[in-house]
């Protein structure tokens, strides 16, 4: 107790990313500038801290930098931020489907 522990890897190394704990304990993890720093992630996945599996949960806008929260009925709300190419604030907001079934 009171360590950390490997708990494996993202599909897709991100940075400026969201974590937004589902209401079952699942974490969704959405955008993020890529681990090469060429560009936003465009790809959501969940952390199952029952299994400590990583699952890719679909296609998400390339984002970064932006801020998310969980909606009642499940869904991830993802807010402003910014966009690569040209690296610009938007003013968009997206909301993804439930992210656990």
């Amino acid at each position: 107790m009171n360590q950390w522990s490997q708990a494996g890897g993202l599909g897709a190394a991100r940075a400026y990313h969201t974590a937004t704990q589902l209401p079952n304990g699942d974490v969704v993890f959405v955008g993020g500038v890529s681990g090469n720093g060429n560009g936003n992630v465009a790809i959501t996945e969940i952390y199952h801290v029952t299994t400590h599996n990583w699952e890719r949960a679909g296609i998400t806008p390339p984002i970064s930098h932006h801020a998310a929260g969980l909606l009642p009925d499940g869904q991830v709300l993802a807010i402003g931020g910014l966009r690569r190419g040209p690296f610009a604030p938007i003013r968009d907001c997206e909301i993804g489907p439930p992210a656990s079934q």
